[in-house]
């Protein structure tokens, strides 16, 4: 896999801060609990989250859920090494949250530059 972008780095510091401030679900299990809970989630998965797992985003995306943002050139041990875990393929957010808002931001930006490209 290629090196993340800039953008994808800050993200992953970004997210490693939101799990340390305890706002973090990390791992589909967690993030499907905080979905039973009530209210939306921006989910951050990496390039090789596998099919079960996005199986099931998806289909809460499309219930108006959660949003789904993919992490580029990020694996589940690039992941789980920036918030501390073994490995993960998924982390979640509450859609309003600061945290989430400034990832969405700094990944849009990086999406922006890819076009200009």
């Amino acid at each position: 896999m290629a090196e993340p972008s800039a953008a994808a780095k800050k993200a992953l510091s970004l997210l490693g801060l939101a799990r340390g401030a305890g706002a973090l679900f990390i791992g589909q299990d967690k993030i499907a609990e905080a979905l039973r809970g009530g209210g939306e989630l921006a989910v951050f998965v990496t390039e090789d989250a596998g099919g079960g797992a996005m199986r099931k985003f998806l289909a809460a995306e499309e219930r108006g859920r959660l949003k789904i943002y993919k992490l580029k050139n990020t694996g589940r041990a690039l992941l789980g090494k920036s918030l501390g875990v073994g490995a993960a393929q998924a982390a979640a957010l509450p859609a309003g949250s600061g945290f989430a808002e400034k990832i969405i931001a700094v990944l849009n930006e990086d999406r922006r530059s890819d076009a200009d490209e």
